[in-house]
């Protein structure tokens, strides 16, 4: 199995590192602009949408800042409020690929929630599934539970809940809350169970 989830990996495009962005002696130039944001995020808000989140890592790095898991972070939930979901994506898959600092829970956490977002359930699960057998944790099964939710995939969330209680995983309050919504929706109210938890069905 491990060797399985290892080869998975080696072929999934975010997590195969096998990408890698030149700098260019134009973009060197770019990136000493003057003008240039001194704030990581607001640097990757103002790429326009043919440019490279690399272009905007490499100019950052250029003048010699360093790339913290706080800057990651800070960028992530900028670019989620302005609901920029494929630049978070691709933010995130430079992380994973370039490994600016050690990976932890919530870098795969939101690399599961925007490649959900941008690319569907199906892409999602397939990564959930190269992630590192030690980050496949409630963290991430709450996130897979909540986009399924987002997603309206009600039967499939369910039984990723049933999976959460089997591994003894807690389940976030913020999924409770996503279903009493749903349980409210006539369309949706006659799929979720009243004890979503429990092992029947």
């Amino acid at each position: 199995m491990l060797s399985k989830q290892l080869e998975q990996r080696e072929n999934h495009p975010a997590l195969s590192g096998k990408k890698i962005f030149i700098l260019s002696a134009s973009t060197f130039k770019k990136a000493l602009d003057p003008e240039a944001p001194k704030c990581l995020s607001l640097r990757i808000e103002k790429l326009p949408g043919g440019e490279s989140v690399g272009y905007a890592f490499q100019s950052w790095m250029g003048e010699g800042f360093p790339i913290h898991r706080g800057d990651i972070f800070h960028t992530i939930n900028r670019l989620r409020k302005l609901r920029l979901n494929k630049r978070a994506l691709e933010v995130m898959e430079w992380v994973v690929r370039e490994r600016p600092y050690r990976l932890k829970e919530l870098d795969y956490s939101y690399l599961l929630e925007f490649t959900t977002k941008h690319h569907g359930i199906s892409h999602g699960e397939k990564l959930f599934l190269c992630v590192p057998s030690e980050f496949q944790n409630e963290l991430l099964y709450n996130n897979l539970v909540i986009s399924c939710l987002e997603k309206g995939v009600i039967r499939l969330s369910l039984d990723y809940m049933k999976k959460m209680r089997e591994h003894g995983h807690p389940i976030s309050y913020l999924i409770f809350n996503r279903l009493i919504i749903l349980h409210s929706s006539p369309g949706s109210r006659k799929m979720i169970p009243k004890n979503p938890c429990s092992n029947e069905g």
